[in-house]
């Protein structure tokens, strides 16, 4: 198999040969489909870099570590645009400096622990994003709730809870915080009747989740 990968990577145009070594070194036996999509996509990126100074970066065990955690994440990447957020992580990281190589890496880890769907909650939240009915008009499957009451079929109870699990997990990773409202003197809170604690009024995009959105490029680097 890793004969077999190797020689995937190594027909694609540009730096294919390059990380075909890498691959044959540190990631055997892989699915060759999805590690050749991967390498295309950072091939397609690393189009405009000298291949001696993308070599002797690839030399650097912390830059290899990072193309090694893409490639595995790549294997297990079912859409495009997975393979694309992973694969600009892992190129700005390579060819960034020290302080952009540690963000990707960490960057890296928060992306293997959410979803595509999640992915596209974070981005809902950018203030452009909110502002534009057709961005929720096409995910309305993942920002519209199920509407569930004491009659509702258990199948459409999963369904809420699952919606409310893809948001609270992000509020777990500190990418979504939860906002409150304002309580005038002598107010007392709302609490929520399903979880006991203070009712949520939104939640909001917070610094960690939008630089996650700047690394897999769907934020620009001066967006709110």
């Amino acid at each position: 198999m890793t004969v077999t990968v190797k020689g995937a990577l190594g027909m694609i145009p540009g730096v294919g040969g390059l990380l075909a070594e890498v691959a044959g070194q540190f990631i055997p036996q892989q699915r060759v489909e999805r590690l050749e999509a991967y390498a295309r996509h950072l091939s397609a990126r690393f189009d405009e870099m000298d291949e001696s100074q993308l070599r002797e970066q690839l030399q650097d065990p912390e830059r290899i570590d990072l193309f090694e955690e893409g490639a595995l994440q790549s294997v297990r990447a079912l859409s495009p645009e997975r393979q694309d957020y992973i694969s600009k992580v892992v190129s700005g990281g390579i060819t960034g400096d020290e302080k952009t190589r540690i963000e990707a890496k960490r960057m890296l880890k928060l992306l293997r622990e959410i979803d595509d769907d999640q992915i596209i909650i974070l981005a809902g939240k950018l203030h452009r994003n909110e502002r534009d009915n057709s961005f929720h008009e096409r995910h309305a499957a993942i920002f519209d709730p199920p509407r569930v009451h004491l009659g509702s079929e258990r199948s459409e109870l999963d369904k809420e809870a699952l919606f409310e699990l893809a948001r609270l997990e992000l509020v777990r990773l500190g990418l979504l915080a939860p906002t409150f409202k304002t309580l005038k003197k002598g107010d007392l809170p709302e609490f929520d009747q399903k979880t006991g604690t203070m009712k949520q009024q939104s939640r909001r995009l917070t610094p960690l989740g939008r630089l996650l959105l700047r690394h897999v490029g769907l934020a620009a680097e001066d967006e709110i």
